[in-house]
């Protein structure tokens, strides 16, 4: 925020804001909840676990993630899975998939994005030789990895490309960037890789802002317009971030009441 202050660019920053129109905060954040809702699919897809705690969650574990430093609010999704009575084996290794593909998809959207089709071809293809060999180490901390299906990896690869089509529709929407799709995707990818590394400072001020302007900065273009975009983006993200997370955790907080115990059967 220093950062941002010393810049001059703050008003820059609310008029973007104030410029957005209801009708397209509204459909970028029917977009944001779409891509939500399909993020948490993946991990109600690799475990036998109830869709509505699930979803509440996977919101929850996004508002900690977006808010702490550190990628500290990753240690919530451990907190709820082991009140859940889920092992901590399989808890990790269901956090690793998922991450593991957010970084993925991530990686293959860049590189389309620079024009590295084939560099994003063999990266997949590499990415899913490695499942197979990781596969058939039969030792007991790869159980639950042994007995995932390659189709399940599949469709939690591809869930995770929608998830991220569906927020960068909602960004573009809210800021109308239709004509300038090749330049703010990167920006938009460098974001998202960002949100999976843990080089990232309290509600990402400043480290967000950093990577999202990078691509401007390189193409020696003057950064101004994409800084106010990118922090304005930033703070929208964060809004959308804390309602859903809020409303995860107003329904966790009575689904424990009311259920006493989350019993919850992972899939062996």
């Amino acid at each position: 925020m220093l950062f941002l202050a010393s810049t001059g660019i703050i008003g820059d920053i609310f008029n973007a804001l104030r410029g957005i129109k209801f009708s397209q905060l509204l459909v970028g954040f029917l977009f944001y909840l779409a891509s939500q809702l399909i993020r948490a699919l993946r991990w109600w897809f690799l475990l036998n676990t109830r869709l509505d705690w699930t979803i509440s969650v996977s919101f929850v574990n996004v508002m900690f993630n977006n808010l702490l430093p550190a990628r500290l609010g990753e240690l919530s999704w451990f907190y709820f899975a082991k009140k859940a009575k889920i092992e901590l084996i399989i808890s990790f290794w269901v956090f690793l998939i998922a991450r593991g593909f957010d970084l993925l998809s991530a990686s293959v959207f860049l590189l389309l994005s620079i024009g590295e089709t084939f560099i994003a071809v063999f990266l997949l293809i590499l990415a899913f030789f490695l499942i197979l060999v990781i596969k058939n180490f039969r030792v007991s901390a790869f159980r639950y990895l042994n007995n995932l299906s390659l189709k399940s990896y599949m469709v939690v690869f591809w869930l995770s490309i929608l998830s991220m089509f569906l927020k960068f529709l909602g960004f573009i929407w809210m800021f109308n960037l239709w004509q300038e799709l090749k330049v703010v995707s990167i920006s938009f990818i460098g974001s998202e890789l960002h949100s999976v590394l843990p080089f990232y400072g309290f509600a990402g001020f400043g480290t967000f802002e950093a990577i999202f302007v990078l691509p401007a900065s390189l193409r020696g273009e003057e950064i101004t317009k994409w800084l106010t975009i990118g922090s304005a983006y930033h703070i929208i993200l964060l809004l959308f971030s804390i309602f859903l997370g809020v409303c995860g955790m107003l329904y966790l907080r009575r689904f424990y009441i009311s259920n006493n115990i989350c019993a919850i059967t992972p899939k062996n």
